[in-house]
């Protein structure tokens, strides 16, 4: 299950998020920013003030969606 974890800027995080196959979730400073912000990959972050930032999410993949995916792919091949 995904979890927020506190934002320090380290390589660490930097390198978890840049190998985020699913994608990541930023959170800032209340007000900062009026909703949390969704990334698809790290190229996104030079137009995001990282010091407003507080906590970031590593997204997972969700099961179900793939799973109706593939029952869709097959309802239209009947």
């Amino acid at each position: 299950m995904a979890e927020w974890k506190e934002w320090n800027g380290s390589r660490e995080q930097l390198d978890e998020m840049r190998t985020a196959k699913e994608g990541f979730i930023l959170r800032g400073i209340e007000h900062a920013y009026e909703k949390e912000i969704t990334f698809h990959d790290i190229s996104g972050l030079s137009c995001v003030d990282m010091s407003n930032i507080t906590h970031y999410l590593i997204c997972q993949p969700v099961p179900q969606f793939e799973m109706s995916v593939v029952i869709g792919l097959r309802a239209q091949c009947v």
